[in-house]
């Protein structure tokens, strides 16, 4: 029901090439080999690696391995994908990619949690945010309420 992203990416790399990576979660459901094509196909089409297919995930640049990560995670099929500051380290080009992307997946019923100390980008995207402190809830509001309220919490107003 979970799927999960790692900040980097590499961290959850199992496999040399990008679909034997897209595949090792649902193959590790047990499915059969047509149910895991037909996963692997679409979740590299969701992030745009399909052409991508056979390529080495290590000659890859930095948002293309982000995308494979988050493909991975797709092909499980979640309710709900978590992704832990899934931005930074990423230029603008491949920024706007995973961006789109999570749009699409959000626009399609995919729950999208975000962890980030950045919210550039991100709080205009959101329903809600929630402000740990301490490990402590501190703030758990729709971002236009939140945004004056950041400062006070150390958090970069992401107008600014």
């Amino acid at each position: 029901r979970i799927g999960m992203v790692f900040q980097h990416p590499r961290d959850q790399f199992v496999a040399a090439t990008v679909a034997a990576d897209v595949a090792f979660g649902p193959e590790n459901l047990g499915l059969d080999r047509g149910e895991i094509d037909r996963r692997v196909d679409r979740a590299l089409d969701a992030v745009d690696l399909g052409a991508a297919a056979e390529s080495r995930i290590d000659a890859l640049s930095g948002g293309e391995q982000a995308r494979v990560a988050i493909a991975g995670a797709l092909a499980m099929e979640p309710d709900y994908l978590v992704l832990d500051e899934p931005l930074v380290g990423l230029d603008w080009p491949a920024r706007d990619s995973v961006l789109d992307h999570l749009d699409a997946l959000a626009a399609d019923g995919t729950g999208i949690i975000v962890v980030t100390h950045d919210l550039r980008d991100l709080h205009e995207r959101a329903d809600r945010l929630v402000a740990l402190h301490e490990g402590r809830v501190v703030l758990d509001v729709p971002p236009a309420e939140a945004l004056d309220s950041l400062p006070d919490l150390g958090i970069r107003d992401p107008r600014c």
